[in-house]
């Protein structure tokens, strides 16, 4: 495991992986268990994707992320996988799962991310989603539903991914991964899950991202979103932070000059520009700001 795990591309900045994380414990502490038993990882990959394995390993691809709207969406999805997880779905069929190792398990997650990994997937003939029955979707869908509200979160969160979900298997097939089409349906999991979630949402919802952290996120995993002709425009703060990303330095630098003049107490952004500065080898400017 630990040799085919070296072959991911993880992402390993903090505005990824730290709201991840965050929502990723809330959810685990939400159901009770202990926050060292589950883990939550983001591979750098543009399927919109997510994978749990044995040993309390979860995994969101960057192609995900950037189709989730909120934090709730996100907590829906990272409580589905927590699901398998926590009904040890991966064990249930034990004729499948004898011929499917936790190395196999890792090639599979990332099934075009490594040549190697690729070709190892391919000659394993496997696919971890598809080894999940219907029963074991459904229940994953149910108990995704309990943690949310356990957690604080509305579940309807967790109905918006689905209808998303329609909306790309609609419009753009290519985007969905096969295993949320058919096994079972999208249309069948957004009946059931928008069912359980009811009407009303969590008497205890709280935020762990807040919505500025959320679009760091966004234009951290895809910067091109910072410029996107469709939705809200980016302010300057935003657009910085995406030219930062692309080691853009003196565009982020005249970015985030701009948007301290509109917010001067934006400390964020104040200290993004002392990095920006820092990088743009302009160390006395860089030392004022932070």
């Amino acid at each position: 495991m630990a040799e085919a795990l070296k072959t991911f591309r993880f992402v390993k900045d903090p505005d990824v992986t730290g709201p991840v994380q965050r929502v990723g414990q809330r959810l685990v502490e939400g159901v009770g268990e202990d926050p060292n038993t589950v883990h939550f990882f983001v591979v750098d990959e543009p399927q919109p994707n997510a994978f749990a394995v044995p040993g309390g390993y979860i995994f969101v691809f960057t192609g995900l992320l950037t189709k989730l709207a909120d934090e709730e969406e996100l907590a829906g999805v990272l409580a589905h996988e927590l699901g398998h997880v926590r009904h040890n779905h991966f064990f249930a069929d034990a004729k499948k799962m004898q011929a499917l190792n936790l190395a196999a398990l890792a090639a599979l997650i990332l099934s075009r991310g490594d040549p190697a990994a690729f070709a190892f997937t391919q000659g394993a003939g496997y696919n971890l989603q598809l080894a999940f029955s219907r029963d074991h979707e459904r229940e994953a869908d149910a108990s995704a539903v309990t943690y949310l509200r356990k957690a604080g979160y509305d579940p309807h969160g967790l109905v918006r991914f689905f209808e998303a979900l329609q909306f790309y298997e609609r419009f753009n097939p290519p985007l969905i991964p096969a295993y949320f089409t058919t096994h079972p349906g999208v249309a069948e999991r957004l009946g059931v899950v928008e069912a359980l979630a009811g009407d009303s949402a969590s008497a205890h919802q709280r935020q762990t991202v807040t919505s500025t952290e959320w679009d760091r996120l966004r234009v951290t995993v895809e910067p091109a979103l910072a410029e996107a002709s469709s939705g809200p425009p980016a302010g300057p703060a935003l657009r910085g932070v995406a030219a930062l990303k692309q080691h853009r330095v003196a565009q982020a630098v005249e970015e985030l000059r701009m948007a301290l003049n509109e917010t001067p107490k934006d400390s964020s952004a104040r200290g993004d520009l002392a990095w920006a500065l820092l990088k743009h080898q302009q160390i006395e400017e860089a030392r004022i700001e932070a």
